[in-house]
């Protein structure tokens, strides 16, 4: 019985704990941000989820395809990080461009249910050329071209991702 009370006080901290996270509603997370209601405690919990989101996602083809040589990883590596440096500084930019305040609670707190919306459209498209790909052998024998793939998904990722971003870390319910 007492395990049973601690099981039920677990389930109660976790769901108290996931009962302000914003999974799919970015336009209303936006504008909660933009009221300066979201607390200090509610955007880094975004930030954290969004974390380990982007984790999985980045390591995803390495473990579908981990035959990978360790140059086409730093590659692929080097690419992704140009391309997130690239997309943090253009949202920043625009951001600044606003004269708003708090850029790095709003890039907090929005990057999770981003991630999640994007995540949810590229999750099949990703396993649907996965399987295409293993069906035609084209994987396996081609090294570069999968690389390649590779880094055309994460790209498309993250112009979606950061273009997304920039819209609603600009959001002013004022239209200022």
């Amino acid at each position: 019985m007492r395990a049973l009370c601690a099981k039920c006080r677990m389930e109660s901290k976790l769901t108290n704990w996931f009962s302000d996270v914003y999974f799919f509603r970015v336009e209303s997370l936006a504008e909660k941000l933009s009221a300066g209601v979201v607390s200090d405690y509610q955007a880094p919990k975004h930030f954290l989820l969004f974390t380990i989101i982007f984790s999985f996602s980045y390591e995803f083809p390495y473990v579908i395809y981990p035959e990978s040589s360790f140059s086409d990883g730093l590659i692929s590596s080097l690419a992704s990080a140009s391309i997130h440096a690239v997309g943090i500084i253009w949202v920043f930019q625009r951001f600044q461009k606003g004269g708003q305040q708090e850029f790095f609670k709003r890039y907090a707190a929005l990057s999770f249910p981003i991630s999640v919306c994007i995540m949810l459209f590229f999750l099949p498209a990703a396993l649907l050329l996965l399987s295409v790909m293993n069906s035609t052998g084209s994987w396996n024998n081609n090294p570069v071209l999968s690389e390649a793939l590779v880094v055309l998904l994460e790209s498309a990722y993250a112009v979606i991702f950061y273009r997304w971003l920039s819209s609603a870390i600009t959001f002013n319910k004022a239209g200022a």
